[in-house]
C-alpha cells in the first residue's frame, strides 16, 4: 500500500482522537501505520549471485552481483550503500551478510 499524503494525515488524525478516547482507528489507518513502521526497521538487502552469458563487451561466462531491496525490490547494486531505499524509503541494514546469504 503506497499512501498519499492525505491518507498518513487521515491516519495521525485518527489515531489522536482514538488516543483521547473520541473515536476509532479505520482499518486503512492501522495499515498505513503498520507499513510506516515495518519501514523503520532495518533490514539486509537481497543479494543474488548469478551466472550471466555475455556482457556488453562480448565477454562470455561472468557471475553478476545483484543487489535488491528487500521491501520493493528496487535494484540497489549500482547505489553504493544508502541508509535507506531511495524508492520506498526502507531502512537498510548492511551489515556483512552469512556465506549462505547470496540467493542463486
Amino acid at each position: 500500500m503506497n499512501a498519499n499524503v492525505n491518507d498518513i494525515e487521515t491516519a495521525i488524525s485518527e489515531v489522536k482522537y482514538h488516543i483521547n478516547g473520541k473515536s476509532e482507528i479505520s482499518l486503512k489507518s492501522y495499515k498505513i501505520i503498520v507499513e510506516a513502521l515495518q519501514i523503520q526497521v532495518p533490514e539486509r538487502p537481497r543479494y543474488n549471485h548469478s551466472y550471466e552469458y555475455a556482457d556488453l563487451d562480448g565477454n562470455r561466462g561472468i557471475w553478476v552481483n545483484f543487489i535488491y531491496c528487500p521491501n520493493c525490490g528496487y535494484d540497489l547494486s549500482d547505489e553504493g550503500e544508502p541508509e535507506r531505499c531511495p524508492e520506498c524509503e526502507k531502512l537498510l541494514d548492511w551489515s556483512e551478510p552469512d556465506e549462505d546469504y547470496w540467493e542463486y
